[in-house]
């Protein structure tokens, strides 16, 4: 029988229900009404109780395989209709659950593929149209990731629409970290920035570009800022957005302070003196009897001196001010040899198992430096040849000189490193030179004829080297975006939102259980931020269960050294701020955070959405939703290994977000407001958490 209605057309399996139902209740009311005849003394009710109960009982039947074979397989099948118009893997409905819907699947499954066909077809056109275009912003972002320069591009807002590595370095302050859709007066001073900015503002100009100075109070790094308008600002847009450059000024900075100290300690030091002397010399010229006493000359001699000896000393401070002006980056061997060699005429230099290096030097003071020496070698040995070697010996590397014959005269080397470089590009001598990489240098006979002449250098050198970072983050529709004027009216596409997840001890946090891992990433635009992610394990201040630690692989050796909460807490608040948190089960994690609020002096009050109730209304509460299933539906892979740890949950959670946003907004979801009513229809299955910030 039930093989024959599979068979049947969905219309008349459809009619076959109703003709069930009419069936039933006729037959329902004729054995009421005979039930009635049997037993004429229960009374004229005893047919119509009957009747109702039996009718019950029977359409509860109906409406129980009605369900469980028709509303429940359409109902799945129009959710794997959704999911498949976000991406072409959603898992489709069970042959077994949909066998008797007839044509519909079919006619869907090729609806599906049509559109995926469509949107393939489209995607082809498109990525070969930008192909090109994508290929050179690539160059361009490559270029600007490891430029040394910081470039910070904001909108008329100061909001920051794009940053590089080397600006995240420059502008690091500690727990907030630069990311997209920020202020940027969060990393910078607010008066300097601001200033520079209303004044190319007040030229109406983009060619001019007007420069500034501020401090990193964190680090104490002195930055010079260049600010530059993209274009003139107009009556339209009033605010036009700029480009900001930015570089590492602490050295000329501390030196043009160190310079300005000294002169004014020479003022200070050496007028009294000079006056001292002034008069001591007048009264002699005075005095015959005075002029010819020999205590009187030899105080004279004492204070002269004296004043030779201050100017002596302020002049070393001087010239250490001027060593100090070079900063210490980070080269390759090759660039390194490259540089000598350009100073070598007639010396032959061989380089030597340098590959796996890198040099922490001021490039042209030492490759000077080297090449001098190279030529105090050759002409000492008559050598055309020497060999350059560069390796790890005792913890630093080595740069040395190597040759075969007679060793080094010290004598002629101490002369080499005292006198001045003969290279312009260079005002140093040799003793500045090792002294500004806090090292010597000194021969040693490395066996069989052989001589090398050492410079070690250590590993840390002084506080002037400079550290490059790579990486380029943007989204240049920020610069367009004005900010949201109410939380309930902003359009969900534009919000940006911290996606995060949380391992724990256990799953009592009234109980004593504690955060023992966190993870979060950045989405704007709705889009998942490159770089902009935070994982970091935690000292939870009790031992972690076994059974826990089979789950998440997180052991007590594993957090013993890593802060606690009240650390951490601040860093995540930090990171999360001016966004809607995003979690599976939103309240379990929540809940944790919260605990520590008042130890970490901070509340986490931002809005909030929980995937599990995002879940329930695009599928329905008869769904499964839990992470893994959500993933399954929509496509989502978690990675071998990758589920269970917070990391690896979050970015399940935000991609699994991202496609469902798109699908909030394809039934007319637009806005945050109206997306947390539809929230609050599904109450009964989680908790929605924004009931303090929004009243709808």
């Amino acid at each position: 029988m039930m093989a024959i209605l599979r068979r049947k057309k969905l219309r008349t399996r459809m009619g076959l229900f109703f003709v069930l139902m009419f069936v039933g209740s006729v037959a329902i009311i004729l054995l009421s009404a005979a039930f009635g005849r049997l037993y004429p003394d229960a009374g004229p009710a005893l047919p119509m109780v009957l009747s109702i109960i039996f009718l019950a009982a029977f359409l509860t039947w109906v409406w129980t395989l009605f369900d469980q074979n028709l509303a429940t397989p359409i109902q799945a099948v129009a959710n794997h209709l959704q999911a498949r118009a976000q991406h072409d893997s959603a898992v489709p409905p069970s042959p077994e659950m949909t066998r008797y819907l007839g044509d519909l699947v079919p006619a869907v499954e090729q609806i599906g593929r049509s559109l995926s066909n469509a949107r393939n077809s489209m995607a082809e056109s498109v990525a070969h149209e930008t192909t090109r275009m994508s290929s050179e912003l690539e160059k361009l972002i490559q270029t600007l990731a490891v430029l040394p320069l910081g470039v910070v591009v904001c909108s008329g807002r100061h909001t920051v629409t794009f940053y590089n590595g080397a600006a995240t370095v420059l502008l690091n302050e500690g727990e907030t970290a630069m990311a997209l859709g920020r202020s940027v007066f969060e990393f910078t001073e607010y008066g300097p920035l601001l200033e520079a900015y209303n004044l190319a503002v007040a030229s109406h100009s983009p060619d001019r570009s007007v420069t500034f100075l501020m401090e990193n109070a964190r680090t104490g790094q002195f930055i010079m800022g260049e600010v530059r308008l993209l274009y003139a600002p107009s009556t339209v847009d009033a605010q036009p957005p700029y480009v900001l450059v930015l570089r590492d000024a602490s050295f000329e900075t501390r030196n043009a302070i160190a310079a300005g100290t000294l002169m004014a300690d020479l003022f200070v030091t050496l007028r009294p003196e000079l006056a001292a002397l002034e008069a001591n010399l007048a009264l002699r010229e005075q005095s015959p009897s005075l002029a010819a006493d020999i205590t009187v000359s030899e105080a004279l001699l004492t204070r002269t001196h004296k004043l030779i000896a201050q100017v002596n000393n302020m002049d070393a401070a001087y010239r250490k001010t001027r060593e100090a002006y070079w900063p210490l980056e980070e080269i390759s061997p090759t660039k390194f040899i490259r540089a000598i060699r350009s100073r070598l005429d007639g010396v032959t230099l061989i380089a030597e198992g340098h590959e796996q290096y890198r040099l922490n030097i001021a490039l042209s003071p030492m490759a000077s430096l080297v090449a001098q020496l190279a030529r105090l070698i050759a002409k000492q040995h008559n050598a055309r040849a020497l060999s350059l070697i560069i390796r790890e010996e005792a913890g630093m590397t080595v740069i040395g000189l190597g040759w075969s014959g007679q060793q080094l005269y010290y004598d002629r080397l101490a002369e080499c490193i005292a006198a001045p470089l003969p290279d312009r590009r260079t005002v140093l001598t040799g003793r500045s030179v090792l002294r500004l990489h806090g090292t010597e240098c000194w021969p040693e006979e490395d066996g069989a004829g052989r001589y090398i002449l050492k410079i070690p250098l250590p590993k840390t050198i002084g506080q002037h080297s400079t550290k490059l970072a790579t990486g380029v983050n943007y989204d240049f529709e920020l610069l367009r975006r004005p900010p949201p004027t109410e939380l309930i009216k902003a359009k969900l596409s534009e919000m940006t939102y911290t996606v995060f997840d949380t391992e724990t001890t256990g799953l009592m946090p009234s109980q004593g259980d504690e955060i023992c891992q966190i993870a979060a990433l950045r989405i704007v635009n709705g889009r998942i931020v490159p770089n902009e992610v935070m994982e970091q394990l935690v000292n939870p201040g009790r031992p972690i269960p076994i059974q826990t630690t089979n789950l998440h692989g997180i052991t007590d050796d594993m957090v013993a050294q890593r802060p606690t909460f009240d650390v951490v807490g601040r860093q995540f608040h930090a990171f999360a701020k001016e966004s809607v948190l995003v979690a599976h089960n939103a309240p379990f994690d929540m809940e944790f955070l919260r605990r520590h609020e008042a130890g970490i002096g901070k509340s986490f009050d931002q809005p909030v959405i929980d995937t599990v109730l995002l879940s329930a209304f695009l599928f329905g509460r008869g769904e499964k939703h839990s992470l893994d299933s959500i993933c399954e539906r929509l496509g989502v892979r978690i990675p071998e290994g990758a589920r269970h740890t917070a990391m690896g949950d979050t970015i399940a959670t935000a991609e699994a977000f991202q496609k469902m946003l798109k699908m909030v907004e394809a039934r007319g979801i637009e806005t945050f407001g109206q997306l947390i009513a539809e929230f609050r229809k599904h109450e009964r299955l989680q908790k929605d958490l924004n009931t303090d910030l929004m009243q709808i």
